[in-house]
């Protein structure tokens, strides 16, 4: 006989207890697999989803799907110039600058530094700088500008250029993180004691400048071992800063484009040392500013006369003029430099009097105008339209004027030379003009109150001069042939 038995009731308790653990325990094993699987399932959409970061602080508004900032094509990122304006401080304006038109496929961005101009499918970009009288310079981009919808599109090292920032995709982590300027600049200005950028005492477009050549590892310095406000030029690389302007000169500025630097002596001499510390233009100048970034073409002065020199310190313009290049208040939007017109003449004037040398130092026109350009419209139609002209692109033009003195009164005639200093249209007209409507401008001289489309009248006579000279050419050819046979 057992003296303990078996208690039915408590086997069944024991069963459903362990059931229940059982259950529990799968229970949990499946909240784990789904948390699990949620996390990796978020983790992979996360990735999908395009995450900005602008100074540090994530941006909403650019990560917008809805907003259509930026496109991504074989890696490669692209950002809508007018999205990415209002983002980092600058306006956004459609069309081209000084055009006044709503135009897509163009635009300009401004803030208080400068102002850069964009035109569609163009690999170029123009700068205009706002803090100076600094000429604006056109810069090449890697890529041309793109449109997509009613959106212009910069490439990244396009948008690093027209902006001044530093802009990285991590694809894996479908990631934009962008660095403006002055994030950079406090960046190295924390780390290191020597870089004072903002804290100079330059003016405010120097610093503007200096700040810029961070983007290329260069950074200005300032001597600390001693009380001398001397400065100089680094390399940054492996986070350290290595010597190769030594800190000795009363200002440094930095040229944007050529990494190329501007340098004061303790004497008050200007030159230019290049990136690798070579002297390019020994300092003997009492100034100089840069004045054409593509050719290299620096405007240098000592005492009251004026000459260029390229950024191998040959002289391309000897000092012998009172000035080289229009005067500031020029108002003709052709004219994007007034030291270099059409890309190829830097104009000069002594004893009042202009002429004009090419860009390889070779002299075109002697001094022998008044005026390059017309200021006063003698418009027998006085349209509102009309404003006078330095430049007529559509025909390589130059207006130049002489002036008369007829009956006590001063009289100006104006004629056109082209870019090689050939007059192409006499000085006999009263003035030269343009007139714009509807977007399309069109050129005038005006004599005798007879207003003459001078583009049109000069492309018919120099057609009729082409066939002219073809005509010749043919009856000379034919000539020979027959002279040719006959033998």
């Amino acid at each position: 006989m057992n003296l303990v038995q078996e208690n039915p009731i408590n086997n069944k308790n024991q069963k459903k207890l362990k059931i229940s653990l059982i259950i529990v325990v799968v229970l949990i094993f499946l909240l784990i697999a789904t948390a699990v699987f949620l996390y990796f399932y978020l983790q992979k959409e996360m990735k999908k989803k395009l995450k900005v970061e602008i100074d540090g602080i994530a941006n909403a508004n650019l990560a917008n799907d809805e907003s259509n900032a930026f496109f991504i094509e074989n890696g490669k990122i692209y950002t809508s110039i007018s999205d990415i304006s209002k983002e980092i401080g600058y306006t956004y304006y459609p069309g081209e600058y000084k055009e006044y038109t709503e135009s897509k496929n163009s635009c300009y961005v401004t803030n208080s530094n400068e102002l850069v101009d964009f035109t569609a499918n163009s690999n170029k970009i123009r700068k205009y700088p706002l803090l100076s009288q600094s000429e604006s310079q056109d810069f090449e981009i890697d890529e041309p500008v793109s449109e997509r919808g009613a959106k212009l599109y910069l490439s990244q090292a396009g948008l690093e250029r027209a902006f001044n920032l530093k802009i990285r995709y991590n694809q894996n982590e479908n990631k934009v993180t962008i660095a403006t300027l002055a994030y950079i600049t406090s960046k190295y200005e924390s780390t290191f004691s020597n870089v004072v950028i903002t804290k100079s005492g330059f003016s405010k477009d120097v610093i503007f400048n200096n700040q810029k050549a961070l983007l290329s590892n260069l950074v200005v310095v300032k001597d600390t071992s001693s009380n001398n406000n001397l400065f100089g030029v680094s390399l940054y690389k492996d986070n350290q800063l290595s010597n190769i302007i030594s800190p000795r000169y009363k200002s440094v500025e930095y040229i944007e484009g050529i990494d190329d630097f501007i340098v004061k002596t303790e004497d008050d001499k200007y030159g230019i040392i290049g990136k690798d510390g070579i002297t390019k233009v020994k300092p003997s100048y009492d100034a100089i500013s840069e004045i054409d970034k593509n050719y290299g073409l620096y405007l240098v002065s000592n005492g009251e006369k004026q000459g260029v020199v390229n950024q191998n310190g040959k002289i391309i313009v000897y000092q012998d003029y009172d000035q080289v290049g229009l005067d500031k208040n020029i108002d003709d939007n052709n004219v994007k430099n007034r030291y270099l017109l059409l890309d190829n003449c830097i104009p000069v004037m002594a004893n009042n009097k202009w002429g004009l040398i090419d860009k390889d130092g070779n002299q075109i026109t002697p001094l022998v105008y008044d005026v390059i350009g017309c200021s006063t419209v003698k418009n027998s139609n006085s349209s509102t339209n009309s404003v006078g002209v330095t430049l007529i692109p559509d025909m390589d033009g130059i207006v130049v004027g002489n002036t008369y003195d007829v009956d006590n009164t001063k009289i100006t005639k104006y004629g056109i030379v082209n870019s090689k200093g050939k007059l192409i249209v006499g000085v006999t007209a009263d003035s030269a003009f343009a007139v714009t409507l509807e977007n399309v401008t069109k050129y005038y001289l005006s004599t005798n109150n007879e207003n003459i489309d001078i583009v049109e009248y000069w492309k018919k006579n120099t057609a009729d001069l082409n066939n002219k000279l073809e005509t010749e050419q043919n009856t000379v050819q034919k000539q020979n042939e027959t002279l040719s046979n006959e033998q």
